[in-house]
């Protein structure tokens, strides 16, 4: 399994706080308490570049699951 050590990746912009991503995650905890379960997560917060690219760096460039590399796949 591929270790992951988010110390070493700044937080992406979009997902910090007061941001888009920040209140987004605030609406999930939100409805989570209101007992929904089942959530739709937004591609233009999660789906941004620098998120995506801050979590290949955090993973060395391979999937958390499989260890398969992220650009062969």
């Amino acid at each position: 399994m591929v270790r992951i050590d988010k110390t070493l990746v700044p937080v992406p912009a979009i997902l910090d706080t007061g941001r888009d991503g920040h209140s987004a995650l605030e609406q999930i905890k939100t409805d989570y308490d209101n007992g929904i379960r089942e959530f739709r997560f937004s591609p233009k917060i999660y789906g941004h570049k620098t998120v995506k690219d801050a979590l290949k760096k955090a993973q060395h460039d391979k999937c958390c699951f499989c260890e398969a590399r992220v650009a062969h796949n």
